[in-house]
């Protein structure tokens, strides 16, 4: 008996939500019978987002060439403040960091506490420069300056991960035979401006600027 009479309170109840001026409710932002959604309204454009931070490419270079002491941290105090070391954006490389969270080493801790890290993390992979020491810098720069290849003209200015356009592809030429026991410069060619040398490859479609350095 008491489940008859809730059947016909529930049957009732619908009948009231089904009349005219009863509006049928519905999930919002779904449009019924079909389950898509439906934004009401008029589409948004995604909110602009500020382009991070890239480090300075000598800077990079610098703590990719840093020394691994192949130790475990332990623990890093707090400074007197009671702060870790501060994020840099990637804008410089300090000496002496402290060690940083237990169990972390030199390239797994974090780039709040790590100058080093946060420099390597604010770099695109593709723009990655060659560990190279001063030594090896001058030998490149002073071999391509020798060679009577003619400089790039104009006001262009490539950076890491830079596409050469086809227009310049006459300005590309191999490096040196003498710079092949270099590591890395193996299969590399090269542009030059008056005060730059342009590390290129030519292994992919259009030929990728890989290393910036600069003639001192």
């Amino acid at each position: 008996m008491f489940s008859r009479a809730l059947l016909a309170g529930t049957v009732a109840l619908g009948a009231v939500f089904a009349t005219p001026g009863h509006a049928q409710t519905t999930q919002p932002g779904l449009v019924p019978g079909t389950g898509q959604i439906n934004p009401s309204g008029a589409p948004h454009p995604p909110s602009a987002t500020s382009t991070p931070p890239v480090a300075d490419h000598e800077a990079v270079r610098a703590a990719l060439m840093m020394p691994n002491p192949g130790t475990i941290s332990t623990g890093e105090p707090p400074n007197a403040s009671g702060k870790a070391q501060p994020e840099t954006t990637g804008k410089g490389i300090a000496a002496g960091e402290g060690p940083g969270p237990i169990a972390s080493t030199i390239e797994t801790k974090p780039a709040k506490f790590s100058h080093r890290n946060d420099a390597i993390d604010h770099t695109p992979t593709m723009a990655m420069p060659f560990r190279l020491d001063d030594a090896q810098r001058r030998q490149i720069v002073q071999a391509v300056m020798a060679e009577s290849t003619p400089a790039l003209s104009g006001a262009r200015d490539f950076k890491p991960a830079d596409a050469v356009p086809f227009s310049l592809a006459a300005n590309i030429h191999p490096l040196p035979a003498g710079l092949d026991s270099i590591v890395d410069m193996r299969g590399l060619d090269y542009m030059r401006s008056k005060d730059k040398v342009y590390l290129i490859s030519t292994t992919t479609a259009d030929p990728i600027v890989v290393d910036v350095l600069a003639a001192k």
